[in-house]
């Protein structure tokens, strides 16, 4: 079957998750003349009612802070209140907090996600489809969330959820049943095709998802010996966020662990400044900023899962790294607009903003037609390999094969735009028609050599406990992204 195992770390990681799983929701065949394009047993786990029916449920481990979930109740849709209180010691948390509007409908087989709006999608959860398994979900007892912050300790408040080393600290207290977890969502699977882990890496989760990286590999993985494996980590990035140095140190070394740790690494930011964003999006709401980045994984995903000439994380993989296999962090991503699908009136060499603006006589700043979620500063970049995801678009395709000089990747996702017009989607697109390009370039270098300079710099304390080390690897990360002879390493390794 091909199954792909979804572990989720973090809230943001969580509503990132939630869009994907929604639009998963919305291949489900719910009658049997129902066209079905996908093998929905790729991502979503089965199980078969006494009717013939069958249930749907993420392939997924979630984890958050106490609070986290919102107002989602972990046995809710799996046992009466009755027998929890029989099974389990109930621990009052603090006041449980009511559904919105939207959930609350969701109960009653009623759809009214025209309800949805920044104000009530503060939690993943306030807009999530799918029910979860209760063995899917998994909370950090010791720490409490709190909206657009790190989460705080639960007996000590000045104690911020915020470093690398405090996550790796805490996740020795969940190593058994992570494992465990883990092992069980495995055996469910026949055949499988790899593992995307989602998380944070401006936050205590790096930290906590490298060590947990680190066990599943030595664990179930052989360690990467003689075993063909595809571990992805989608690190998230807070574009809001202006990093003390403790973030940065902590940036820095999820970056460099998850690379080393992962088979394939996309580090996410997002550069609001796009053409593609209308007046709608708001920057500060995660349900909004989740949804771009979501665009992105689904377009990937739609490859992994989709009946008709199926991609696997294998291929994807191989026809990035072209037997580099240290070379794997895609750190160039952009989803773009396509234009010709785009355009009015049969006008197909005329952008359709400046239309506008020659109508009206206006003169509007101009802001790129494709959405940013690099790492890399792409100006002046010369690629290792660049990978597209389009529609089913012969005219783009040649137009890209023309536009490069260089051998690329082109893959087709028939149904890469479907996501945008899910009932939960946010309407923050100006077009409705999109494809995805991700890059391994060697701008990387520049990013690496500055990573470097600022941990040579520092000092060891509870944030960067072995400087050495961590500057070990990022130079040999340097040199895989180094094309030629390159003064500027001479000169460090002179000091």
């Amino acid at each position: 079957m091909s199954e792909v195992i979804n572990l989720s770390l973090s809230q943001r990681a969580n509503h990132l998750l939630a869009h994907l799983y929604n639009n998963q929701e919305a291949h489900l065949p719910y009658s049997k003349t129902a066209t079905v394009d996908y093998d929905n047993s790729v991502f979503l786990s089965t199980s078969k009612n006494p009717n013939g029916t069958v249930n749907y449920s993420p392939r997924s481990l979630n984890y958050d802070l106490t609070r986290g979930y919102g107002s989602l109740g972990k046995y809710e849709y799996h046992e009466s209140k009755a027998n929890i209180l029989g099974q389990y010691e109930v621990i009052q948390t603090g006041e449980k907090m009511d559904k919105n509007e939207y959930q609350k409908a969701l109960d009653k087989g009623m759809n009214k996600s025209n309800t949805l709006n920044v104000n009530n999608t503060k939690y993943w959860t306030d807009y999530n489809k799918l029910i979860y398994s209760p063995k899917s979900l998994n909370q950090l007892n010791n720490w409490e969330y709190q909206p657009h912050d790190f989460g705080t300790n639960r007996n000590f408040p000045n104690l911020k959820f915020d470093t690398f080393n405090k996550g790796k600290e805490e996740y020795h207290q969940y190593s058994e049943d992570s494992l465990e977890n883990f092992r069980n969502t495995l055996e469910q699977c026949d055949l499988i095709q790899g593992v995307n882990l989602i998380s944070e890496l401006d936050s205590a989760w790096g930290g906590f998802t490298n060590e947990l990286l680190v066990d599943l590999k030595d664990e179930f993985f052989n360690n990467g010996i003689n075993s063909k494996y595809n571990i992805w980590v989608h690190g998230l990035m807070n574009h809001n966020l202006n990093p003390k140095l403790n973030q940065l140190y902590s940036r820095i070394n999820s970056i460099i662990e998850l690379s080393f740790n992962s088979t394939l690494f996309f580090p996410m930011n997002l550069n609001s400044s796009s053409g593609c964003l209308g007046s709608g999006y708001d920057e500060t709401s995660e349900w909004h900023n989740s949804s771009i980045h979501a665009i992105f994984l689904n377009s990937i995903w739609g490859l992994n899962n989709q009946i008709k000439n199926p991609v696997k994380m294998s291929v994807i993989e191989d026809e990035l790294l072209r037997g580099f296999d240290k070379r794997n962090i895609v750190n160039e991503i952009k989803i773009h607009k396509n234009k010709q699908a785009s355009n009015d009136f049969g006008m197909v060499d005329i952008d359709r903003a400046s239309l506008y603006n020659l109508v009206d006589n206006i003169k509007i700043k101009d802001k790129p037609d494709s959405i940013d979620l690099s790492l890399s500063d792409s100006k002046n970049s010369k690629y290792f390999a660049k990978s597209y995801i389009i529609p089913n678009d012969q005219s783009l395709s040649e137009s890209l094969n023309k536009k490069e000089n260089f051998p690329i990747n082109i893959y087709k996702n028939n149904r890469i735009n479907d996501i945008l017009n899910n009932d939960t989607f946010p309407n923050i697109l100006e077009d409705k028609s999109v494809y995805s390009e991700f890059i391994s370039s060697n701008t990387l270098k520049n990013d690496l050599k500055f990573y470097r300079e600022v941990i040579k710099r520092s000092r060891e304390n509870e944030v960067i406990e072995d400087k050495f080390e961590l500057i070990e690897k990022i130079s040999e990360l340097i040199e895989e992204y180094t094309i030629g002879y390159d003064e500027s390493d001479e000169e460090y390794d002179s000091n």
